[in-house]
């Protein structure tokens, strides 16, 4: 069927609408994950053919957020959580060595359902938040990933780090933090994977996850 001519600039206008929406949610997650001046840069990588980070100056909030959006359009997009002092080039995504900075504290929390095989995995989201529940500090947000949860926890300030030290001080209360979620996942009998190195990458907001059907990432909590 062919679409009138105004059909067509109507259509175009809400696909615009709905573009600029999910760049804005992507921008405000940037922001508020990293803060005001952050230093070195950010990455922000796909898997579709192969591995591929385009780094940024961490300050670029506007341009990190177009561009995972416009990436998220065709594949899946992940930003490294860590940053790195320098541009690591496209074929790199980097080490938890190379991280200088961190904004908080994670989890990754996967549901049941056809894109997870396994069974060991909570039955629903709202069975994935008692786990959440289990830590005595309140998740800054809960991302639906579109299979899961990503929950995190941010410092109030961006951590950056003055020594190997520092950063190895940051990598053992990653691991810590989240042996803690593992166990409590373990009272209900179900399993959540271990994300607590500092290289870890997880899903941007206003971005898609295109494992089986399209999905919106999104803010569950807060709205």
């Amino acid at each position: 069927m062919v679409l009138p001519a105004r059909h067509k600039e109507m259509y175009s206008m809400l696909a615009e609408t709905e573009a600029h929406r999910r760049v804005t949610t992507a921008r405000r997650f940037l922001r508020t994950l990293y803060m005001e001046n952050p230093p070195g840069y950010m990455g922000l990588s796909t898997f579709e053919a192969s591995s591929v980070t385009r780094w940024l100056p961490a300050h670029s909030f506007s341009e990190a957020a177009d561009l995972a959006v416009e990436l998220g359009e065709k594949q899946d997009v992940y930003l490294n959580i860590g940053l790195r002092a320098e541009d690591l080039g496209d074929k790199r995504r980097g080490t938890a060595e190379e991280v200088i900075a961190l904004p908080g504290l994670w989890a990754d929390i996967d549901v049941q359902g056809p894109a997870h095989k396994a069974q060991s995995l909570p039955p629903t989201r709202r069975d994935a938040l008692k786990i959440i529940k289990g830590i005595p500090l309140s998740p800054t947000w809960i991302i639906d990933s579109g299979h899961g949860l990503q929950v995190w926890w941010l410092f109030k300030e961006l951590w950056t780090f003055e020594s190997e030290k520092e950063r190895q001080r940051a990598q053992e209360l990653s691991t810590r933090f989240q042996a803690t979620l593992q166990a409590r996942a373990k009272e209900y009998g179900w399993r959540v994977d271990g994300t607590h190195d500092l290289a870890r990458v997880l899903r941007i907001p206003g971005t898609y996850n295109h494992k089986l059907e399209l999905k919106e990432v999104e803010i569950a909590w807060p709205r």
